[in-house]
């Protein structure tokens, strides 16, 4: 599950493009889903956190938008 709290940029206002987007995101491991059709938009200014249980798929998301393991 992600969760985010936005906060102002410097001038107190957000950009109209977020920062960083993931649209549709799935990574297979010996063809099994470990993260299944992902979509989230993170903007300037906001916090955004990564949780779940062990094995839900956290770490192979992160990976994945550092470009560290293929979609």
């Amino acid at each position: 599950m992600l969760q985010s709290e936005t906060k102002p940029v410097a001038n107190g206002q957000h950009p109209e493009k977020p920062i960083l987007t993931v649209s549709g995101l799935t990574v297979i491991y010996n063809r099994e889903p470990a993260v299944q059709n992902v979509s989230f938009e993170v903007l300037a200014g906001e916090r955004v956190a990564i949780i779940g249980p062990n094995g839900a798929g956290k770490s192979t998301l992160i990976k994945t938008v550092m470009g560290l393991l293929q979609p």
